[in-house]
């Protein structure tokens, strides 16, 4: 889950270390809702990579490979990421792990939590770019950017999750917590500024960006909407930048209200293992809900689902008249930002 490693109140949540058994009901439902959700959420982040790729208006998209990209991390995070990190929970904070499962914890799990926020941020920032100047945007749909783009998130994963799992400003420790999902991240020093930089660069400042972008872009399109009210391209950016801002407050949605319970109210937090449980449960099913946000917030997803099920088999001579037209007004390759 996105905060799992629980940087504040270290000293406490190592408390209530057990579960009492009267509450083994709450873990059992906790684990069947979370690995049933992130099943269909594995299912549901396939059917949109095909949507992407067979339905044109998305396809040529300028945010294409990125808004891939971020499903890609959603369906290994689905996939992979969440049933490993459940496995702790499971087992019970009373069970000894192994020395290096923290480490392997950080390379596979926490740091695809890394990309995919990071990869996010990215995607706000070029769909800003895009509503704000469209020459750059060219410049941005260039292969060397989009690769230097992908490349970023992953870079920025290695920065604040890999080399601190090797002791660089913070270190992982053990921890028996429900909450910890039995690894966290504690300073190496007495000061904690280590902590502090790890969570403002790999989750506060990713989700200020992506907020300030999208209100941004919103409010520059409906502004350019209102001079121009039948253009297709700016319904479209309208839309594609609606559903993708409604799954930046889902992505603050699963982040921070764990942090301010645990920093408002850390020892009533720990003791209560139902709170604890529902909490990661929302950070955990981030990536398998945030699907829903694009099929039911987005004719374009919609239609293209219809498609690529093949609902509607006039969709294809449909959209080649109007790939017909665009291409004589040279707006076919913008359709979509």
């Amino acid at each position: 889950m996105k905060f799992e490693m629980w940087i504040f109140n270290v000293s406490t949540i190592t408390e209530n270390s057990t579960v009492p058994h009267a509450e083994n009901y709450v873990l059992l439902a906790w684990l069947t809702t979370i690995l049933s959700v992130n099943f269909f959420g594995t299912i549901f982040n396939v059917l949109l990579l095909f949507v992407m790729a067979f339905h044109p208006p998305l396809r040529r998209s300028s945010s294409y490979a990125l808004i891939v990209h971020c499903i890609l991390i959603d369906l290994y995070i689905t996939a992979v990421s969440v049933p490993m990190s459940t496995v702790p929970t499971f087992l019970g904070p009373s069970y000894q792990l192994p020395e290096y499962y923290c480490l392997f914890k950080v390379m596979f799990v926490y740091a695809s939590y890394a990309a995919s926020i990071n990869a996010s941020c990215l995607l706000a920032i070029q769909r800003l770019i895009a509503a704000v100047s469209p020459k750059y945007t060219e410049i941005l749909s260039r292969k060397p950017a989009l690769f230097f783009m992908l490349l970023i998130p992953w870079c920025v994963a290695i920065f604040v999750d890999i080399i601190p799992a090797f002791g660089f400003g913070v270190r992982l420790a053990h921890v028996n917590s429900w909450v910890a999902g039995s690894c966290i991240y504690v300073s190496s020093s007495d000061r904690p500024y280590g902590l502090i930089v790890y969570a403002v660069v790999a989750y506060f400042l990713p989700t200020v960006v992506m907020t300030v972008s999208y209100v941004l872009v919103l409010v520059k399109t409906r502004r350019a909407l209102r001079r121009k009210r039948s253009s297709r391209l700016l319904q479209r950016r309208l839309e594609i930048s609606r559903t993708l801002c409604l799954s930046c407050v889902w992505h603050c949605l699963t982040i921070y209200p764990g942090t301010i319970i645990n920093n408002l109210s850390a020892e009533k937090y720990v003791a209560n293992v139902a709170l604890q449980l529902s909490v990661r449960w929302f950070a955990n099913s981030f990536s398998a809900i945030n699907p829903v946000f694009f099929l039911a917030s987005s004719k374009l997803f919609q239609d293209g689902i219809k498609h690529v099920l093949g609902c509607r088999p006039g969709m294809k001579a449909q959209q080649d008249t109007l790939d017909q037209v665009l291409l004589k007004k040279g707006d076919l390759r913008s359709i979509g930002k």
